[in-house]
């Protein structure tokens, strides 16, 4: 039986049908003909068992278990992001089962990208990338590991400046008027909306300007703006009517035209906005295709909504034109769905620099005094070409002594041998890079042929030509590497070993959270920076499991042979990550443990983030400033992993009148 359920399972998955993640396979309902007809017949023999407990729409295989769960979204085919109702997980080997009802929870999973699910030839597989689209395009797939449950979905759409409107993504903003409800539009986010992040992203949130927002709805970008200590302005007719109409550097205008029905109205309103910019106006509005206006009832130039909010959609290409020519001034996009119209020609061009600077790649490229003495023109008149030099160094742990790439030969003519060149870089950017990337790419080499060690004896003249080299350059011969792969292997198992050298590692400032004699945990990003044997710990780990880029921790556990591997919603951006996936691996008896919260419904946070990070990481200021605080206020746990839910972490700040926006604390009477 194990044997045919084995198979059943193989076939079904080697056949790459549905959503595919790296421990299970998730397929729509009309799937059922296309499956193997051993598959079709263990789901057939179930049937009663699943139909007396659940109504289901999507079968999920477990690629590493004899599991399939049967999970029901009720409107899967209605809403653009349906939720689930309920679960039923059955072992196929002893025939077990458990059966969840989310009915009476609060923050249900959802569903995003349903064409996944479902074949090509569905009806309904066409609306569904049309869905997927709208969301990629509004930029709410950047951070997929945020947007997998209800509430932090519904979160995330109000800090991105969106709301679900008849099934659908809809700009929010606020302008007054008579004919429809313009009110409901506005609604209350805790960051900054998309087109003061835009300005934010060009460099161009700065104190050396003052701001106007222009129809600031609820004042959320208003009170943000001056938090952060900017000179800030606002006013709407409806929710803000005293505000000040004041000159400023940059003015926004911020999804209102998209809610004015009237053609004058709105044309006086983008004037009057560019009247107040005295260097920047930026206006943004709905973006959308004639297929999706085309669901909602006409009004005027635009649309009706369920709420009767009035709305008017534009292209991209026609946003850009209406505001160019209404203003009869030049526009640049910053964005989708955002425009800026500069009246400041030297704020144009400092843009422009900051757009093509980011663009450009930074190095660390120090020239000595005494090298700069000498070769000062060839140096400067060959950065670029040095820096790729130097790159491809790094990358491949090695100077060239003969060969060198084609692009890279206006060097040799300038510099004269790959010897002299060699000598020019090294002087340039110094001998410590050099000693990191020869040692990255000699355990690289050591990794790489234990875990192939493990699939049967390695061949040195079956490599290929580049391997070959690298064995020699780094270990002189396979029998050296080899020997060495042995020695590394046989430490695995020596937990004196694994402790002392996390606890070595830790000691020199390395970014994690040592739990005494039993476990280190860290980020994958500091995967490199680990001692040789610890890397090789969690690569026969992520063996097992499959690669480390879906997954945020790795947690190695010194005295049973497991490493954990946990994903987390918003680790990225948000202080308090909540765990969405947790797969162990036991090295010793090479089990596989994967726990993904759908069918056990109690993630949990992680506390005090900050000390799985450096200063490379974006929100690291920000993320250490908010646990110092934590600690202050007597909230903070003593290990990361285990505190209050986040529901009864809220509850205790907000007897003390707080609450967390973001990264930040405010008054909770505010």
């Amino acid at each position: 039986m194990k044997l045919k359920i084995a198979e059943a399972v193989r076939e079904t998955l080697s056949l790459k049908l549905g959503k595919q993640t790296p421990t299970a396979c998730y397929l729509h309902r009309s799937y059922l003909t296309a499956l193997p007809e051993t598959m079709e017949k263990i789901i057939f023999s179930l049937d009663s068992v699943i139909a007396r407990q659940i109504n289901w729409n999507i079968l999920k295989i477990y690629k590493q278990e004899p599991k399939l769960s049967f999970l029901y979204y009720p409107d899967f085919e209605d809403e653009a992001y349906p939720v689930l109702d309920a679960s039923l997980v059955i072992d196929l080997e002893s025939l077990g089962q458990k059966f969840r009802s989310y009915k009476d929870v609060v923050n249900k999973p959802i569903l995003h990208r349903k064409e996944l699910f479902v074949a090509p030839s569905h009806s309904c597989f066409a609306l569904f990338s049309e869905i997927t689209k709208e969301g990629e395009e509004a930029g709410l797939y950047d951070n997929s590991s945020e947007i997998g449950f209800s509430q932090s979905w519904q979160f995330f759409l109000k800090q991105k400046g969106y709301e679900l409107v008849d099934g659908r993504l809809f700009r929010v903003a606020s302008f007054s008027g008579d004919v429809v409800n313009r009110e409901r539009t506005a609604i209350s986010r805790y960051n900054l909306s998309a087109p003061f992040q835009a300005v934010e992203k060009i460099g161009l949130l700065s104190d050396e300007y003052s701001y106007m927002d222009y129809g600031c709805g609820l004042g959320d970008d208003l009170s943000i703006l001056r938090h952060q200590g900017f000179v800030a302005a606002g006013w709407d007719p409806n929710h803000l009517p005293d505000g000040e109409l004041r000159s400023s550097d940059i003015v926004n205008l911020g999804f209102v035209i998209n809610v004015i029905e009237n053609r004058d109205e709105r044309r006086e309103a983008l004037n009057q906005a560019f009247s107040l910019a005295t260097q920047l106006l930026v206006v943004s509005a709905m973006i959308a295709s004639e297929k999706h206006v085309l669901k909602f009832r006409p009004f005027g130039d635009g649309v009706l909504t369920s709420r009767n909010t009035f709305q008017k959609y534009f292209t991209q290409q026609e946003l850009g034109e209406y505001i160019s020519e209404e203003l009869n001034h030049p526009v640049v996009a910053l964005g989708q769905g955002i425009y800026g119209v500069f009246k400041n020609p030297d704020l144009e061009l400092k843009f422009w620099n900051n757009r093509y600077r980011q663009r450009t790649r930074k190095t660390s490229l120090r020239i000595r005094q005494s090298a700069k003495a000498r070769r000062e023109a060839d140096i400067k008149n060959n950065e670029d070409a040095l820096r790729d030099y130097w790159q491809q160094v790094l990358e491949s742990g090695k100077l060239p002594t003969r060969k060198i790439q084609i692009e890279q030969k206006e060097l040799l003519r300038v510099f004269g041998t790959v010897a002299k060149l060699n000598l020019v870089v090294i002087e340039l950017f110094g001998e410590d890079e050099l000693s990191d990337a020869i040692r990255l790419a000699r355990e690289r080499l050591l990794l790489s042929f234990a875990m192939a060690k493990f699939n049967g004896r390695v061949v040195f003249k079956h490599l290929d030509s580049e391997t070959q080299q690298e064995v020699r350059e780094h270990f002189h011969a396979i029998s050296e590497l080899l020997a060495e792969v042995d020695q590394e292997l046989s430490k695995l198992s020596d937990v004196g070993l694994l402790k002392t050298l996390a606890e070595g590692w830790v000691s020199k400032g390395g970014a994690g959270y040592l739990d005494s004699d039993r476990s280190l945990t860290v980020h994958k990003h500091f995967f490199d920076s680990l001692p040789l044997t610890l890397k090789l710990y969690v690569s026969c780990a992520e063996k097992l499991f499959g690669e480390i880029n879906s997954v945020d921790l790795l947690k190695i556990h010194f005295q049973s042979g497991k490493v954990s591997f946990m994903g987390y919603d918003g680790f990225g951006d948000t202080p308090i990550p909540m765990l969405r996936e947790r797969i162990k691996v036991n090295l010793w008896t090479q089990k596989v443990d994967f726990f993904d919260y759908i069918d056990e419904f109690s993630p949990k946070p992680l506390y005090l983030k900050s000390m799985f990070l450096d200063d490379q990481f974006s929100d690291f200021v920000k993320q250490k400033a908010f646990d110092e605080k934590l600690k202050l206020f007597g909230y903070a746990p003593e290990t990361p992993h285990f505190g209050p839910s986040r529901d009864e972490l809220d509850r205790m700040l907000l007897k003390d009148g707080l609450t967390i926006k973001g990264y930040r604390y405010f008054s909770a009477k505010i």
